[in-house]
């Protein structure tokens, strides 16, 4: 008979304590106390790496500002866009951990599917993350911040020598942890790890993420309280929970949700297979994302960085349906070119951004059916979290992702609609798990099933 610690009975239903205690001594406590350095490390140095982004991003806002300031000055800014697209290009040659968000390929991971070099990773990850913010384009901090952290999780893991066969807590935990410290969300960085990368309840594994989950968010409120650092991930404590009689508003934007997801994952999949079969050099695509970038930054200054301008110019009430139909369309269409070309960058929260976009227009319909002005903002938030739930087929971690994010606590039942509405019409769409499609082909492509676990490449 097993328990949650392992074999306690033998066949005869004898206890057999020293199984017990051996497994205690030397798999139990050594994994916990792995996972709480994890924690500590990962919240301290995410949270330091996000500071370091939000200030790349405020150049990139600055540099955006003085190139649409002359004209002379704007081909400077596309030129020098250009030669920035050439470093990442290089730089991606010699690490190529660095190429996307890395977050299948950390989820690939931590599921003993894939072995990764961790310090290549996180200096990868920290280098090319910059450039991309510095340069503005549409990439997030929250997927360099997953894969800092499953990096960062795997050095501790392997501090001793040791690696886990097949799936790895000390990673996972990690992983839950740069979760944790990238959206100020405890419980979702958990939940993340649970529904996301381990799809299964492994006790080990779920208490060493807990415990590493509780040292981040520690970490991260502390020094992101020194840092002067934001609190609440999405600003939007000042909107009103949604009345009862308009919840069918997040119906609207349930089915919204789904179809612009269908729509996504089939563009993003497709840009997948061309990139796989291409034989045209990687330095193309990037020099045209980056240069359409710059050119995009000198017209639309909204469309600078990841999408957080725009989620916040939706709840302050800053755009109409026709000037969220033009973010909408540029938007989808960078980031789909982004993909494509692959530099250092997360796609979490540009894909928010193209779901409260999706959801804004859902209100805007909402509001000409009659439901007051002041809830579309709470209609584009749910319905962005419908849309990143559909899309990635996680729907319970994104809806803790919303309520911590945001803080709406009030607007609960609202998300939940909205979310569960956007899962079924998905289902329904025959939609497949974005990050869990990416990293199978992935795997098949680099034919990394069969390797034997039996040393890491250092």
């Amino acid at each position: 008979m097993k328990t949650l610690l392992g074999e306690i009975y033998d066949g005869e239903g004898k206890p057999v304590f020293s199984a017990t205690r051996e497994f205690v001594a030397r798999r139990l406590l050594p994994v916990l106390a792995k996972g709480a350095v994890a924690g500590v490390v990962v919240g301290a140095i995410v949270t330091l790496f996000n500071y370091l982004l939000e200030v790349a991003g405020e150049f990139a806002v600055l540099f955006a500002a003085v190139g649409r300031s002359d004209g002379w000055l704007s081909a400077c800014y596309v030129v020098l866009m250009v030669c920035v697209a050439v470093f990442m290009y290089y730089f991606t040659r010699v690490f190529p951990e660095g190429r996307g968000s890395g977050i299948p390929r950390t989820e690939a991971s931590a599921c003993g599917k894939m072995r990764l070099k961790w310090w290549r990773l996180c200096l990868a990850t920290v280098v090319g993350s910059t450039v991309s913010f510095f340069a503005g384009i549409p990439v997030g901090a929250e997927g360099p911040s997953v894969q800092l952290g499953g990096g960062l999780g795997a050095g501790v893991e392997e501090a001793d020598g040791t690696v886990t066969r097949g799936r790895r807590p000390v990673m996972s935990a990690g992983i839950a942890a740069g979760v944790t410290s990238a959206f100020i969300a405890p419980a979702t960085g958990f939940l993340f790890v649970l529904e996301e990368v381990q799809r299964k309840f492994d006790p080990l594994a779920c208490a060493c993420a807990a415990i590493s989950v509780f040292y981040a968010y520690a970490v991260r409120i502390l020094l992101g309280g020194v840092l002067g650092m934001k609190e609440v991930f999405i600003a939007a404590e000042g909107l009103q929970a949604l009345p009862v009689a308009y919840m069918w508003a997040p119906l609207i934007g349930g089915v919204f949700a789904a179809l612009v997801a269908r729509l996504f994952n089939e563009v993003i999949l497709r840009a997948d297979s061309i990139s796989a079969r291409s034989r045209m050099s990687r330095l193309v695509p990037l020099v045209v994302v980056f240069a359409l970038s710059g050119v995009v930054n000198i017209f639309l200054a909204d469309e600078v960085g990841s999408g957080m301008t725009i989620i916040n110019g939706i709840i302050g009430g800053k755009y109409d349906w026709t000037d969220t139909a033009l973010l909408f369309v540029v938007k989808f269409a960078l980031v789909c070119m982004v993909f494509r070309a692959a530099p250092t960058g997360g796609m979490m929260v540009p894909m928010l951004a193209i779901g409260a976009m999706t959801g804004h227009l859902a209100g805007c319909l909402c509001q000409a059916a009659g439901m007051p002005s002041e809830y579309v903002a709470v209609v584009a938030l749910v319905t962005m979290c419908a849309f990143f739930g559909a899309s990635i087929k996680a729907p319970f971690t994104v809806v803790l992702l919303f309520l911590e994010t945001t803080a709406l606590w009030n607007n609960a039942a609202a998300v939940l609609v909205a979310v569960f509405v956007a899962t079924l019409a998905g289902t329904a769409l025959g939609q497949k798990p974005l990050y869990d499609t990416l990293w199978v082909r992935d795997l098949k492509r680099r034919e990394l099933n069969s390797i034997p676990y039996k040393a890491v490449a250092r």
